[in-house]
């Protein structure tokens, strides 16, 4: 079927209808929209719903395509959108402000919605199409806790809690599938930074189980994934150690983490994020803010390689990825920053702007509904 937007195209419908940008329509039932989301009509509003098939065990999520116009692109059921979370303001203090941005657009971030308690060097990355999560991290005081929370990503609102850490945790790394999240690293309780992965089904509240480690204790490294795959790449182990390093595992399964290659230099303070197939790492530091944007292809093992460069040099920046495009918020650029980047990420090259967050912030999170772990 050749959908094109903003038209919806019942599949099952009471009547033809149609469903505009306004989002406003009549019953439709069920049907694709512009992007080949699958959308049920709930009675007031259409409602993005994953389609599952019986394999003859299981139910399993389908991959569904929709023709572009050029090619078939696999549809994820999220709604496109990026979220922005928490932070360090500029002139001191932290931020419980959750922004967001419709991924493949540009312009200005909007507000979204408050975290239960301002929070910064948190555990990002994680989200399904439905959810998207913040895990550990650091609230006023300092005070390092142990907290999960979640938002419905297609719902503007505030965080609800969603279970907690086996301990507290700050400057962690997490990524995910649609079904699982992982988080990996960081500093504990200020006792000194570890090797810890811990997971969690992101459609089922509760608290975190063991993974396995990764391959060295360290904090501040930044997580991206396929649909089966997590890798983790650069960190901070002790002194002037910034870490080249990347690490991956198997999602669905538990273990160790084992060696993938070497980023194209040690940094720490990354911001990472992929499509299905490729990996990106941006930003960071190793004694000093850094442009560099590194790629790999994450089915494979072996060393990244040069994409480009950001807009500027900064770290602690917030990643917000599609199957597509790249996006990355805030930041330390010298001083915290509002400028949100973004790239073409099948492509190399450097970043382009996109627009601004609502407050200039630092140490910030992120997610997506598409990103290439849902693929």
């Amino acid at each position: 079927m050749s959908i094109s937007s903003p038209v919806f195209q019942p599949l099952i419908p009471s009547a033809a209808q149609t469903y505009g940008a306004s989002g406003t329509s009549g019953d439709g039932g069920v049907g694709l929209d512009s992007t080949g989301n699958v959308k049920v009509w709930m009675g007031s509003t259409w409602a993005v719903k994953p389609v599952k098939y019986w394999d003859g065990a299981t139910w399993n999520t389908a991959v569904l395509r929709y023709w572009s116009g050029t090619a078939w692109v696999p549809s994820t059921g999220g709604i496109g959108r990026g979220l922005t979370m928490g932070g360090y303001l500029a002139g001191g203090g932290f931020s419980d402000v959750i922004d967001y941005i419709t991924i493949a657009s540009t312009g200005n971030a909007a507000d979204f919605g408050d975290l239960s308690a301002a929070r910064r060097e948190f555990g990002s990355g994680c989200a399904s199409i439905t959810r998207g999560l913040m895990i550990g991290g650091i609230i006023t005081g300092p005070t390092e806790v142990n907290t999960i929370e979640y938002v419905t990503i297609a719902s503007l609102g505030n965080m609800t809690d969603f279970g907690d850490l086996s301990g507290t945790y700050s400057y962690t790394a997490a990524l995910s599938n649609n079904i699982r999240g992982v988080n990996a690293s960081g500093y504990y309780n200020s006792g000194g930074r570890v090797a810890t992965m811990e997971y969690i089904t992101i459609a089922s509240l509760g608290n975190s189980t063991n993974f396995g480690d990764i391959t060295q204790a360290r904090e501040t490294p930044a997580g991206l994934a396929s649909p089966t795959r997590g890798c983790w790449g650069g960190g901070w182990r002790s002194g002037p150690t910034y870490d080249n390093i990347i690490d991956y595992i198997t999602i669905a399964s538990t273990g160790n983490a084992i060696d993938f290659g070497d980023l194209t230099l040690g940094k720490y303070d990354c911001a990472a994020l992929a499509s299905s197939t490729r990996g990106i790492w941006s930003g960071g530091a190793n004694g000093s803010e850094l442009t560099d944007i590194d790629y790999i292809t994450i089915a494979s093992t072996g060393n990244a390689t040069d994409f480009g460069d950001l807009t500027a040099s900064k770290r602690s920046h917030s990643p917000m990825g599609s199957e597509t495009r790249g996006c990355f918020g805030g930041g330390d650029a010298g001083g915290e920053t509002n400028a949100i980047d973004y790239i073409t990420i099948a492509s190399t090259g450097n970043a382009t702007n996109f627009g601004n967050l609502t407050v200039a912030r630092s140490y910030v999170g992120g997610c997506s509904d598409v990103h290439g772990g849902l693929q």
